[in-house]
């Protein structure tokens, strides 16, 4: 699962699109470090419940995924059309998320009697997906992204006040001199 709330409300469709295939990428990712695939994947939004003086919707949608799959751009198009589906114009949007069940080990995927499924795409797929996740492994986060996930991304979490993570970063590892 992938979700987190926008720095500030989101109202057009173009960058909640941006900010569920950010998060779709994120878990895709998640996915294959652990090798396996996806057989379900939901999606959600909803507006900010701590103010209630603002129009509320809250909703979400799901979908099967006929051939499961870890391939991002296979699971990004499955979120936005879900997407598409419950977006609602002139609601202010806080929160997003991407949800993949179903999950299977990806050494299991089972091929198809009448063709519509290719193993040998499916490991071309691997391959490529297996590129990227070494790229930014050893470049960093996001070196090579997704067109979907946008470039400013502008919608993204403020995280000034975040705490210090000093249990799980070595650069905010606390020094003393």
């Amino acid at each position: 699962m992938s979700a987190k709330s926008f720095g500030r409300p989101l109202e057009l469709l173009e960058e909640l699109e941006q900010a569920v295939a950010t998060y779709t990428a994120r878990a895709a990712e998640k996915l294959r470090k652990q090798g396996s695939v996806a057989a379900h994947i939901s999606v959600f939004l909803h507006t900010n419940y701590f103010q209630p003086d603002q129009p509320q919707y809250a909703n979400s949608a799901s979908s099967a995924i006929l051939f499961p799959t870890a391939f991002t751009p296979a699971l990004i198009g499955h979120a936005l059309a879900l997407l598409r589906g419950i977006y609602q114009q002139g609601y202010k949007y806080k929160k997003a998320g991407v949800l993949l069940t179903r999950l299977r080990p990806q050494e299991r995927i089972q091929g198809d009697l009448f063709g519509e499924f290719s193993l040998e795409q499916y490991d071309k797929q691997a391959r490529l997906m297996q590129a990227v996740d070494v790229i930014n492994t050893v470049w960093g986060k996001d070196t090579l992204f997704f067109g979907a996930q946008g470039l400013t991304r502008t919608w993204q979490m403020r995280q000034e006040r975040r705490s210090p993570r000093s249990t799980t970063r070595w650069k905010e590892l606390l020094s003393v001199i």
